[in-house]
């Protein structure tokens, strides 16, 4: 109708502008970018940021805490993410998005420069089991291990919002696996490490296509192409196979029994326990025998919220 196209009419109408109102405009549009990928009332109870209306103060802690010369790249960080199609999901959750674009740049971060051998791998698993006896290094020794197989290994904390137990990662042709302290018990974090190990090895071809995939999200859209069972009892059979949990089970309320079995078996008293607990639904009555996470994890641990960038937050585990 006006012979002219929109961006020939927009760059005439903002020309005409004064400073200021050009500059309301785009503190406008920043602030709506803003609204609409971050849920600002989660971060700030995360303790991520200290207001949820400063927008200027907001932006500048996006951009020095994921490195970005512009808010607007956060967007862009998550195109190679296949889940966050708006189509499909609307940004339903932007903690989970957060949360994921934080454990990529993490492992990016990193950079494990040892290339992802299948065959070594294969021959560390076996020896994880005897690991889980050891509560202060045994996740880190394990984290070493798979590292030297070119698998990156490293505990992100949870997220508000989010239920994430596990996520399996494949970056630069490398898989990576993050954990998270959900439930803080010693037994799922080995349970959870199993699981994505196995789909590692199994769905990696399937990881490659959609990036990552998550354990815990029941919104996942595309757990159901995911051999999430077959995930699990392979974890449950590694670190206590049927026959032998069928034994235990009869004697779970004797301490000794439990622990001197656990004890001939190379595995974690906790693993029995949480499995009976798991089966049984009595997580309540075992819950002493269920350590918390938090030893185990110190040293992978990466509770970046608080810190100034995920470079910061992974100095220390880079060394």
């Amino acid at each position: 109708f006006l012979g002219v196209s929109p961006d020939e009419l927009l760059d005439r109408y903002n020309a005409s502008l004064e400073s200021d109102s050009l500059r309301e405009l785009e503190q406008a549009k920043k602030a709506g970018y803003i609204s609409r990928e971050f849920d600002l009332g989660k971060l700030k109870k995360e303790g991520f940021i200290s207001s949820d209306r400063d927008f200027d103060t907001i932006e500048e802690r996006v951009t020095k805490f994921f490195d970005l010369s512009s808010v607007y790249e956060f967007g862009a960080t998550g195109q190679e993410i296949p889940m966050f199609s708006r189509t499909e999901r609307e940004y339903a959750n932007k903690m989970l998005r957060f949360w994921v674009v934080s454990a990529l740049r993490q492992i990016r971060t990193i950079g494990n420069p040892n290339p992802f051998d299948r065959e070594l791998l294969k021959s560390i698993i076996p020896r994880l089991r005897k690991l889980t006896r050891d509560e202060d290094k045994g996740l880190l020794r394990a984290a070493r291990a798979l590292y030297s197989a070119g698998v990156t290994v490293v505990v992100q904390g949870y997220l508000t919002g989010t239920q994430i137990r596990g996520a399996t990662f494949l970056v630069d042709n490398q898989p990576a696996i993050v954990l998270t302290d959900y439930k803080k018990r010693y037994d799922t974090i080995w349970f959870a490490l199993l699981h994505e190990l196995y789909h590692v090895l199994k769905d990696l071809d399937r990881i490659e296509k959609l990036k990552y995939h998550i354990t815990g999200e029941e919104q996942d859209l595309f757990v159901s192409q995911m051999s999430e069972e077959d995930a699990d009892e392979f974890a449950s059979e590694f670190l206590l196979p049927e026959e032998k949990f069928d034994y235990i089970r009869k004697f779970i309320d004797v301490p000794e029994v439990v622990r001197d079995h656990a004890e001939k078996w190379n595995v974690h008293p906790s693993i029995i326990y949480g499995r009976y607990a798991f089966e049984n639904d009595e997580y309540g009555k075992y819950e002493k025998h269920r350590p918390s996470v938090d030893t185990a994890t110190e040293a992978l641990r990466v509770h970046p919220w608080d810190k100034e960038s995920i470079a910061a937050a992974t100095e220390s585990l880079k060394e």
